[in-house]
């Protein structure tokens, strides 16, 4: 994710630069006199964890992540590439 971000940034930022935490930094000039704004999001990807598959198929999962149990019910899973 943080390559594929400071590929992203670099096609429309002055400068991009990932500091000793593994943020990814980007800015990009304005015109004398404007204000600044900011950007900030997660990196990190909320998932699941299979702990058992039972004989109908059914899954056991753990979460990894901070996720909204309640919300499982209407998401569509799936697995990595």
């Amino acid at each position: 994710m943080r390559g594929y971000d400071k590929d992203l940034f670099s096609r429309v930022a002055d400068g991009v630069q990932i500091d000793s935490l593994g943020n990814v930094i980007a800015f990009k000039r304005g015109s004398k006199g404007t204000g600044k704004i900011m950007a900030a999001a997660h990196m990190d990807e909320i998932g699941l964890f299979i702990s058992h598959i039972d004989d109908r198929g059914f899954l056991r999962v753990l979460p990894i992540g901070g996720i909204f149990e309640r919300a499982l019910i209407y998401q569509r899973l799936t697995s990595p590439p």
